[in-house]
């Protein structure tokens, strides 16, 4: 934790990673920092991950409302990347290289998201409320959502 409200200085960065594995498949997987909640800030997540060589940072996804940005630092550096809210087909992932990848990343975090796993088939509700970052989380089967109201359904 930052020893001055809101600064979280460089040589305490990397002893507040952690190994995180994706939900969807547990053998993508990075080492991050969140710089973010350890700054105190609510609305913005913000972290430092480290991605091992050959690895995969997350099951690919993109998010119906947050949006996500990446600043690479090691491994294509200089390299930066967003996406947007509400662009499926930019669904996206990193992957790491013959070396190890280092990145900034971040995103806004709104009241409710819905984040989607083309691959996977499946969608995650995100509700934060009073919940914190990860906030209450539902997870879906795609082919269980339909546009189509309950009423308007072939029985």
């Amino acid at each position: 934790m930052a020893t001055t409200p809101g600064i979280i200085r460089a040589t305490a960065i990397r002893s507040l990673m952690n190994l995180r594995k994706h939900p969807v498949d547990n053998s993508k997987m990075r080492n991050t920092a969140s710089l973010g909640d350890n700054s105190g800030l609510k609305n913005l997540g913000i972290h430092f991950v480290n991605l091992a060589a050959k690895t995969q940072s997350c099951e690919t996804h993109s998010h119906d409302v947050d949006e996500e940005w990446f600043y690479i630092l090691k491994g294509s550096e200089g390299d930066f990347v967003g996406f947007g809210a509400g662009e499926p087909t930019k669904a996206h992932s990193l992957i790491a290289g013959d070396e190890e990848m280092e990145y900034l990343c971040g995103g806004t975090r709104a009241q409710v998201d819905i984040c989607r796993y083309p691959e996977a088939k499946k969608v995650l509700l995100i509700n934060r409320g009073d919940q914190g970052p990860e906030g209450n989380q539902r997870w879906f089967d795609e082919s269980a959502l339909s546009s189509t109201p309950p009423a308007l359904q072939k029985k």
